[in-house]
């Protein structure tokens, strides 16, 4: 294992619980870490009073990762995967694996899927968009109280993003799904 490998492997975990750890170990021990591209910039979010550090982009074998996830793995190990693949840096997988995560109940998953909506891959957002009626709105409600900071710069990209890669793509500005997402949001969540 080189220092690259050991520096990611440290970082995947502090993107966990603690009481996920021996699990995060474990789907650790089977990724192929041999990426030239360390993990520079995390993310600092507070879930269940314990602060986590998901990394903003990795560089891993997605082949070695798909076939990985399909073992006899948990159900909580292939949850853990699947939140280290939607940080993968191509967008096209951190859509797959936002689909197998969505609908997850458990509150660290809920901080990786508001890191993605700040983000300006539209399929990543139509995804969400798709899935809104159907979450945790509780959950998301207590992650996002305990991390307005994080909150609000999702909420400046999210705007900054319809402007910026979106401009008279839409009707009315309104009609970006960031925008969309962001609205039920701040009348679901943030103001009851």
């Amino acid at each position: 294992m080189n220092l690259t490998q050991y520096s990611i492997e440290l970082q995947l975990k502090q993107a966990f619980p603690s009481f996920l750890q021996n699990d995060v170990n474990f789907i650790t021990n089977l990724i192929d870490f041999s990426s030239k591209y360390p993990i520079n910039y995390k993310i600092e979010i507070v879930v269940d009073n314990e602060l986590l550090l998901i990394p903003y982009r990795i560089y891993l074998n997605v082949d070695a990762c798909k076939s990985i996830s399909t073992t006899s793995l948990s159900d909580i190990q292939k949850i853990i995967i699947n939140c280290i693949m939607t940080r993968h840096h191509n967008g096209y997988i951190r859509e797959e694996f936002l689909k197998r995560i969505i609908l997850c109940k458990h509150s660290f998953v809920v901080a990786f899927v508001l890191q993605l909506l700040g983000e300006y891959v539209i399929e990543i957002l139509n995804e969400i968009y798709k899935h809104l009626c159907k979450l945790d709105l509780a959950l998301y409600k207590e992650v996002i109280s305990n991390n307005r900071k994080f909150y609000d710069l999702i909420k400046e990209r999210i705007i900054s993003y319809s402007t910026y890669y979106y401009p008279g793509k839409f009707k009315y500005k309104t009609d970006y799904v960031g925008l969309k997402i962001l609205n039920f949001f701040e009348t679901y969540i943030i103001r009851t």
